[in-house]
Order: C-alpha cells, then sequence, then structure tokens
C-alpha cells in the first residue's frame, strides 16, 4: 500500500513540474532533487489509506535574510494537495518562503543570489 501511494504521489508530482525534478526511491522515501537549484525533500508516507505523507523541504523562517538562513524543515500528516504545492514552490523558488519575508530576503531571491541548497 505505500509503494503504491509513492508511485501515485511521484506521477502526480511529474504532472505538476514535468522534468524540473529526479526522484530516487530509498525504501519507504521518496526523494525528490531539483537540478536548478538543488534543493531535496524527502518524503515517507504517513498514513498509505488516506493517503498522507510526513516531509522535510528546506524554508525560510520568518527572520531570514538570505540564503544562509535557510532551514530544513519537517512536516507530517500532510495531505497530496499540501505536499504537491510545497513541492512547486521548491521547484521555483529553491525554497519555502515565509509569510511575510523581508526585503533582503526578496531582493536576494530577486538578483538570483543563492547557492546550491
Amino acid at each position: 500500500m505505500t509503494e503504491k501511494a509513492l508511485d501515485k504521489l511521484q506521477s502526480d508530482i511529474t504532472h505538476r513540474v514535468g522534468k524540473a525534478v529526479n526522484f530516487e526511491i530509498a525504501g519507504d522515501a521518496l526523494k525528490v532533487v531539483c537540478p536548478k537549484n538543488g534543493a531535496q525533500i524527502i518524503i515517507v508516507v504517513y498514513e498509505p489509506n488516506r493517503p498522507s505523507f510526513n516531509m522535510s523541504y528546506p524554508a525560510f523562517m520568518h527572520d531570514a535574510h538570505s540564503w544562509n538562513d535557510v532551514r530544513e524543515i519537517s512536516g507530517s500528516n500532510m495531505l497530496e494537495d499540501a505536499v504537491l504545492n510545497i513541492v512547486q514552490i521548491v521547484v521555483r523558488n529553491g525554497a519555502v518562503l515565509p509569510e511575510f519575508p523581508k526585503r533582503r530576503l526578496l531582493r536576494s531571491l530577486a538578483k538570483g543570489i543563492n547557492h546550491k541548497i
């Protein structure tokens, strides 16, 4: 059941972001790698019957000023739509932005000043 949920999720991610990501399956985890920005997302099935997922992904906290402030965040019991949205944001930005990002962070992103995470 877990493998089926990960296969469906992988298919849905591919449908959402196309060839912008590569996949690696390690045991019961799906690793999503964004070659463009180096970001990595790890997804594990939390509840296969529902299905819901645990995941870790790069994100900026509310007080972040630059790429040096990116952190690995974990979420649990997340529904597929939330997982797909986070993957799409990480592919686009390299990390999930805070709700109200600092101007300095936005300038850094606009200039393309980032490094592979």
